[in-house]
């Protein structure tokens, strides 16, 4: 089996929506996906957030570092530019790859 550089994991049932991103290749960064329901809680967040964040800005969707499974992070690229490397690949293949698995996840969070 071919995984591509990044990988979902869903944690469904235990809390929807609460995936995270993994990377394929040493040292194995995580990724926490955070969806927020409206425009302010977002805009507030990010304001406050006084670590890197990757964004998706149209989907208010954020991914936040939660580390990595082995290895040292710091001996690789920057963190931000991994988490919005991760934030690209969760638009492509979680949102406009799948939209009705999107909205189906949009669903289950904010109902």
């Amino acid at each position: 089996m071919n995984l591509g550089h990044y990988v979902f994991i869903d944690s469904t049932p235990v809390f929807p929506g609460a995936g995270l991103i993994l990377c394929t290749s040493s040292p194995h960064h995580i990724g926490k996906v955070l969806k927020l329901k409206r425009s302010s809680d977002y805009d507030d967040f990010l304001s406050k957030a006084d670590y890197p964040v990757g964004k998706v800005d149209k989907y208010r969707v954020c991914i936040l570092y939660a580390g990595t499974l082995s290895g040292n992070a710091s001996d690789l690229k920057p963190i931000q530019t991994i988490l919005d490397d991760m934030a690209d690949w969760y638009l492509e293949n979680k949102i406009k790859r799948t939209p009705h698995g999107f909205k189906h996840l949009l669903r289950t969070l904010f109902s």
